[in-house]
């Protein structure tokens, strides 16, 4: 009897887990890949990330609209000395006092008011509507003598001063909290 040895007819056939890939790389291990754990713990950290540079950016521009506000209320303040300096000095407290022309308050373009209260106002060291130098205030250096005649008295200087302390104070209803700004001058006769 002769023996006969079986030969497969065809190329050899693999198993489908161990088939190479079309790009030639070697199979995947059932071990390898993300599990789905890993996969939200990674989506926690990019949203967590994200969330804290949009809370900088809204922050960022925040201070920067304040700081805007704070700008545009400090020129406010500074225009309205320019335009006392450039006024005869003798009726600045008559001008700038209530029902004068200009009048001791004003508005400031693109400051929001707080209701009921002026976005901008001047004030005089004053009692009862008198410029009175026994006034005391440490932002004016007062009480001081604003008549020059040497003396600080209890009197009405309305007619003859010759140093005016003037307060201009700026107020506004912020983006976050309202804002203010005082600015103190000493205005003299030139």
């Amino acid at each position: 009897m002769i023996a006969m040895r079986l030969i497969p007819r065809g190329p050899l056939r693999r198993l489908p887990a161990l088939r190479e890939n079309r790009s030639g790389a070697p199979p995947l291990k059932p071990e390898s890949g993300a599990s789905l754990i890993e996969i939200l713990i990674a989506m926690v950290v990019v949203v967590i990330a994200l969330l804290g540079a949009t809370s900088a950016l809204y922050y960022s521009d925040a201070a920067r609209e304040a700081t805007r506000e704070k700008v545009l209320a400090q020129n406010a303040a500074r225009r309205v000395i320019e335009q006392m300096r450039d006024a005869p000095f003798s009726t600045l407290l008559a001008n700038y006092s209530p029902g004068g022309a200009p009048g001791d308050t004003f508005t400031v373009e693109k400051l929001n008011a707080i209701p009921g209260v002026p976005v901008g106002q001047v004030t005089f060291p004053t009692i009862g509507g008198n410029l009175r130098e026994d006034v005391v205030d440490a932002d004016w250096a007062m009480p001081r003598d604003l008549s020059g005649e040497g003396v600080v008295d209890a009197a009405s200087h309305n007619a003859n001063y010759r140093l005016l302390p003037v307060r201009i104070t700026v107020r506004w209803r912020g983006l976050r909290d309202p804002g203010q700004v005082v600015v103190n001058a000493l205005i003299t006769d030139r």
